[in-house]
């Protein structure tokens, strides 16, 4: 699992809502972490 902030603290709620900045760090995470899995 990979966790980003949400605004507010806000999760599991359709208010739940995140940055464009903290959703790229966490894809950038998942990124490196599919790709040293598949190496």
């Amino acid at each position: 699992m990979i966790f980003v902030p949400c605004e507010g603290g806000i999760s599991h709620n359709e208010a739940e809502n995140i940055t464009p900045d903290d959703a790229a760090r966490g894809a950038a995470v998942l990124y490196e972490a599919v790709r040293e899995t598949a190496t």
